[in-house]
């Protein structure tokens, strides 16, 4: 039982966390995109490809970065600086918080 508070309160600090980069991103509206988007994934210091193939996983409708892109492309930044495998599939194995913290709507 223990480790399942554990595990609550580490999600929790990882969606809080989450929710302040979203917000600091500087998102206008709903959606991160365009200069905003390159500033805020420029400060993971990652080479440019990296961040291009990162861009063109999380953004695959081509729409700009949702929530939902959001989260996916923090996942990758997070692998690719670990020098793990960039890839969907590395996001899909990973568990993590998905929902906005403060009451709002869920992914």
């Amino acid at each position: 039982m223990e480790n399942l508070v554990q595990d609550g309160q580490a999600f929790s600090r990882t969606a809080q966390y989450y929710t302040v980069l979203w917000q600091s991103a500087c998102v206008q509206g709903d959606i991160l995109r365009g200069k905003a988007a390159f500033d805020f994934l420029s400060k993971s210091q990652l080479p440019r490809e990296i961040l291009k193939r990162i861009w063109d996983i999380a953004d695959w409708q081509k729409r700009g970065l949702a929530w939902e892109e959001f989260v996916v492309t923090l996942k990758l930044i997070s692998a690719a600086q670990k020098k793990q495998l960039v890839s969907l599939e590395r996001v899909l194995e990973t568990s993590g918080p998905t929902s906005k913290v403060n009451n709002t709507p869920p992914i």
